[in-house]
């Protein structure tokens, strides 16, 4: 069986970084949504040793101010790539 989890995130990549690796096992992914008004570099430089995380493309990032409809995009945009309709 395939686990794919979905990261949304704006801050924190050494944080996310132990997120991954304590929940890394055999067989599973990371869909990583970094928020729109965020920096990506650091998080994928964090990550960059781990093949099974992917990162949304910046097509597909939100802004994810809180409360408001970014954060669902960001999250069915993740869906989205892992069922590959992207």
């Amino acid at each position: 069986m395939e686990i794919n989890y979905i990261l949304l995130a704006h801050r924190s990549p050494k944080q996310i970084k132990l997120l991954v690796n304590k929940l890394d096992t055999p067989n599973c992914n990371f869909y990583v949504h970094i928020d729109k008004g965020a920096n990506q570099s650091p998080f994928i430089d964090a990550l960059l040793h781990k093949s099974n995380v992917f990162f949304l493309p910046d097509s597909l990032r939100e802004f994810g101010t809180w409360g408001d409809i970014g954060i669902c995009k960001g999250t069915f945009n993740a869906l989205s790539n892992i069922f590959g309709n992207s």
